[in-house]
């Protein structure tokens, strides 16, 4: 009688003891880093390589035509995004880190006399990251 007794209290607290235990090391998907690629160049620029630590979305696109521009997110799960893109020429690269409770950000691009990096929101409370990338 015992036994079934304890095996039917185990049965009624194991879901809610594993669902809180498992909520206790649950890893949330680092926010969105909302990305903008300006090319303000008199010709196109193709993106010759993508290194990341998650997905680009919607894909960039392969080219951006003279005085074009493209708007994509980089979406990570855990604490961390980050990556490198290659478009004619420049080297593009941007991270985030979860450090404790707040967010740390780099940004960068080279060469820096044809192409420029700027964060135009940098949140370290929530995350919130836009850039922009531009090739000139």
């Amino acid at each position: 009688m015992v036994k079934q007794f304890s095996q039917a209290m185990m049965a009624g607290w194991a879901a809610p003891a594993v669902a809180l235990l498992l909520g206790a090391v649950e890893v949330q998907a680092a926010p969105v880093t909302d990305i903008t690629v300006k090319n303000i160049r008199t010709a196109s620029v193709t993106r010759t390589s993508v290194n990341i630590s998650g997905y680009l979305s919607p894909t960039p696109l392969l080219t951006i035509a003279a005085g074009g521009t493209d708007i994509y997110g980089s979406y990570s799960s855990g604490n961390v995004d980050g990556g490198v893109i290659y478009y004619g020429g420049c080297r593009f690269n941007w991270s985030k880190i979860l450090n404790s409770s707040l967010w740390t950000f780099s940004i960068g691009a080279t060469p820096t006399a044809t192409c420029a990096a700027v964060a135009t929101v940098q949140n370290p409370f929530t995350g919130a990251y836009s850039l922009t990338f531009t090739t000139k």
